[in-house]
């Protein structure tokens, strides 16, 4: 069995995984409307935006614990 055919396999296996995962969610989004879906996707991805931007801000250098003494070294 050459290197091919073994990939091949595990595509195979993803596309099979792939085919039941879309399964999974058309059955559990059946019921809702388009426009629900299109809410929840925008609203989700601005709350992931805003988690991102939150957790990696930079710090501002007022609130760094060096300030005061770059400050105090300033003024000399």
């Amino acid at each position: 069995m050459d290197y091919w055919s073994a990939l091949e396999v595990y595509k195979e296996m993803l596309l099979v995984y792939l085919e039941e995962g879309r399964r999974q969610v058309n059955s559990r989004c059946s019921d809702l409307e388009p426009w629900q879906l299109i809410g929840a996707s925008v609203l989700t991805t601005l709350g992931i935006l805003w988690l991102k931007g939150f957790l990696f801000q930079q710090e501002s250098n007022r609130s760094h614990p060096m300030h005061k003494y770059r400050v105090a070294l300033q003024v000399f």
